[in-house]
């Protein structure tokens, strides 16, 4: 019987679902799930292990993870995710630690036990809960943006408003007091996205995940394989959480002002108006078509397909080729809440360049393609 090959089925994975489509903020229980959704069914990606497991692995097979074989910081974070996970998440697994009451326990008290206190959870359950435990604890958000000016650079930071300010409204929304009263809060600098991803030390970054998918070939047992391969799908789930959240304009612009807009007359009803529209919208389950990726073929001269798939995350997120990259589409093509330029008044007899140079002007990173099309807009029917 052949292994599924589940790095190259994750990888196609995460390929399947960068696109940015047209919701662009996310939140994590709706839109985040629902994207992670779409791509994992209509990516081939089930018919594909199906294939290569002989018919006996797919997105819908029951994987075990063993709690006792993580490291205190991974079982910590896989709990908190557990427990913050809704009914409707479709990550909620069965067994774990105490799951399993006494020989003598009456049957109905027994549904959710899994020998050996292991959790047990479908593959795409394992993603799912991926997307969760990304936000555990929340200040892993804050490595979820990147440089407006510089989008490699290890760090970010937003100079929109005073460093008192973003620390008192990081301390509001969840941040810890002692990390304010002790200096370590928020000052509107942190690591990057791609300082994230590439994070040896993080139990989700992109080179751990690969390599729990590889032992989830080669390990020898079945349960070893079992166990690295539901650790490398939760990281290919947080890793998806990540990149999609680059498909936001204020992530990829450094923008977590905007994070903070009123959404409401409510006192403290704040948050990112993006986000908010994109949940009411399209919720879960109404999310546009995802756009598929593929890559030119080499040998194929008349293939005129754009190569929307660059050859690894990086460039990817960065660019390649003639592939802009997300990263640059996002914050170099779309404005954030809180980086929109200045309203201006446009007399008649403004030409459409004028126009364009007028609202636009102030914007010296905005991609030159937008200013062309805002001038072919402004022109007269």
């Amino acid at each position: 019987m052949r292994r599924p090959s589940a790095l190259a089925l994750g990888l196609c994975l995460l390929g399947s679902a960068f696109a940015p489509g047209r919701a662009r903020a996310w939140d994590p229980s709706t839109t985040h799930l629902g994207m992670v959704d779409r791509a994992a069914v209509r990516s081939g990606v089930h018919v594909q292990w199906m294939d290569e497991s002989d018919l006996t692995r797919g997105l819908f097979s029951a994987v075990r993870l063993d709690p006792a074989r993580l490291t205190p910081e991974q079982r910590r974070r896989v709990t908190l995710a557990f427990r913050e996970a809704h009914a409707a998440s479709g990550a909620l697994g069965l067994g774990g630690p105490g799951a399993c009451p006494g020989a003598a326990a009456p049957p109905s008290t027994r549904i959710a036990c899994v020998e050996g206190d292991l959790w047990e959870m479908s593959a795409l359950g394992w993603m799912r809960l991926g997307v969760l435990l990304e936000i555990q604890p929340r200040a892993r958000l804050l490595a979820h943006f990147v440089d407006l000016e510089e989008p490699a650079s290890p760090t970010w930071s937003d100079r929109r408003m005073p460093k008192r300010a973003l620390r008192a409204m990081y301390r509001r929304n969840g941040g810890a007091m002692a990390e304010t009263a002790s200096g370590f809060a928020f000052k509107g600098r942190a690591r990057s996205a791609l300082a994230r991803l590439d994070d040896p030390e993080d139990p989700w970054s992109l080179a751990t995940t690969r390599e729990h998918l590889r032992l989830a070939v080669f390990s020898t047992s079945s349960s070893d394989r079992d166990h690295h391969l539901a650790l490398g799908l939760m990281g290919l789930g947080a890793l998806l959480h990540v990149v999609q959240d680059l498909s936001v304009p204020a992530h990829a612009r450094g923008d977590i002002t905007a994070f903070f807009s009123p959404l409401s007359d409510i006192r403290g009803d704040r948050g990112l108006p993006l986000q908010e529209l994109a949940r009411l919208a399209f919720g879960r389950e109404q999310l546009p078509e995802p756009l598929a990726l593929h890559m030119r073929s080499t040998d194929d001269a008349t293939d005129t397909r754009a190569p929307l798939m660059a050859t690894d995350l990086r460039g990817h997120l960065l660019g390649e080729g003639e592939w802009e990259g997300l990263i640059h589409f996002t914050g170099r093509r779309f404005f954030s809440e809180t980086t929109l330029p200045s309203p201006r008044e446009i007399g008649p007899d403004t030409t459409p360049t004028q126009a364009a140079q007028l609202l636009l002007g102030e914007s010296p990173l905005l991609d030159p393609v937008e200013r062309m099309w805002l001038a072919a807009a402004c022109r007269p029917l």
